[in-house]
């Protein structure tokens, strides 16, 4: 049981730190096109 839930926190955590830069990419993408 405790591994699942190190596994399940490691999973959030990498899906997150993928969410972020996903955004951080269309940020930059919507900043460049409003210029």
């Amino acid at each position: 049981m405790k591994k699942l839930l190190i596994f399940m926190s490691d999973f959030i955590m990498f899906f997150s730190a993928a969410g972020l830069s996903l955004a951080n990419e269309n940020a930059k993408h919507l900043r460049l096109t409003a210029d």
